[in-house]
């Protein structure tokens, strides 16, 4: 059966029932064309059924985007042929923006699954989506700030460059990340995952930059940072429960040396002369236990080198079998792809690995931190 007789066979009462719903509900063969529209559809986005049945929803019209700006028709990107290609639906709301026939940018959730037919071969997908825009305006306020608590400093060192590829589970996240130079030659940085998502994740964010900010005169001793860092957030929330997951470190470029501390974080890549190796360091989560002693370690640089940070979310990205790629699977396509030295290199990267993934979108918040040492005379 084709899915257009599948969609129109349905008993009069279904057919009724999607023809009523608030939520606007389209219906794509497996090529995502659009072949059902239905009323809500057409109220939320303007765009009415006989403008865009037929037609492709890639076709220039919808033009759904991620939080960050991302379009998301091309197909690694796009949840619904995501669903359609892994045969599984979402599990939960997916944050997208949509393009209405007005012109403007308008924020709906989107819940995708896969058609099958009676022999269970998938033959298209739908997609159902509500207009959230009121909830977004104050979600779009806490992200703009959310953002200038992790801005990079200005790229006036040739000596070396930073970059960050931030990926929230929705429009906000709970991960931290934060660079500050401290001198002509020293730069401290701080990538965090804090506990939970969303919201309340996003909330904790800003907690770790007003301690950031509230002990900066510690910024240079990186394992007093941290316990002190540690014992406000013991004071602050049920001791024993983990607040956050995270990597300190400071550069001294004159010496060429890295003081790390960690907190439970994932291994650090070092990338020297195309060869990747994993650095992991022990550390108790910060928020744990008000008496632990972080311990610093340091580890010598040379021009050329390459540092890779990432919070787990990007760890736990697991393939079409449905293994989790890892730290050491994470450092063999590093490898093979050399090192992202910027962020489109990063974005490559992570483009990269969501199209070997088997998610529809991603089930936790992502943040890359890479840190390149240049070679004299860049």
């Amino acid at each position: 059966m084709k899915i257009a007789e599948l969609v129109h066979g349905l008993p009069h009462g279904a057919f009724t029932i999607l023809e009523s719903m608030a939520d606007g509900v389209y219906v794509t063969d497996h090529k995502r064309r659009i072949l059902y529209w239905n009323p809500a559809a057409e109220r939320i986005t303007g765009w009415s059924a006989d403008r865009v049945v037929g037609r492709p929803c890639s076709d220039n019209f919808l033009c759904h985007e991620d939080s960050a700006g991302t379009p998301l028709c091309e197909e690694e990107h796009c949840p619904l042929h995501r669903a359609m290609l892994t045969g599984i639906p979402s599990t939960e709301p997916i944050q997208v923006f949509a393009h209405c026939r007005d012109g403007s940018r308008l924020a709906v959730q989107v819940n995708v699954a896969p058609v099958r037919n009676a022999t269970g071969e998938v033959i298209g997908g739908v997609e159902i989506f509500r207009d959230v825009s009121p909830q977004m305006r104050d979600l779009q306020y806490a992200r703009a700030i959310q953002a200038q608590a992790m801005q990079l400093p200005a790229k006036a060192d040739p000596r070396l460059s930073f970059a960050v590829r931030y990926q929230p589970h929705g429009l906000v996240g709970g991960d931290f990340c934060t660079v500050e130079r401290l001198d002509a030659d020293r730069y401290v940085f701080f990538i965090a995952d804090v506990m939970g998502h969303g919201v309340q994740a996003a909330l904790y964010t800003m907690h770790l930059h007003a301690l950031w900010e509230s002990n900066r005169r510690l910024l240079a001793r990186p394992a007093s940072f941290f316990a002190t860092l540690n014992q406000s957030l013991c004071r602050l929330f049920q001791r024993g429960q983990p607040f956050a997951h995270g990597t300190f470190g400071l550069i001294d470029l004159a010496s060429r040396g890295l003081i790390l501390v960690n907190a439970g974080g994932p291994p650090m890549l070092l990338s020297t002369n195309n060869d990747v190796v994993l650095h992991q360091f022990d550390g108790l989560p910060l928020g744990m236990d008000p008496e632990f002693l972080y311990e610093t370690q340091l580890l010598p640089l040379a021009e050329g080198d390459g540092l890779l940070f990432c919070t787990d979310g990007l760890l736990k990205i697991p393939d079409r079998h449905q293994r989790s790629m890892g730290a050491h699977g994470l450092a063999r396509l590093v490898e093979q792809r050399g090192f992202p030295a910027d962020e489109e290199a990063l974005s490559s990267l992570y483009q990269e690995i969501l199209q070997r993934s088997n998610l529809i979108a991603l089930g936790d918040d992502c943040t890359i931190l890479a840190i390149s040492l240049h070679t004299e005379g860049r």
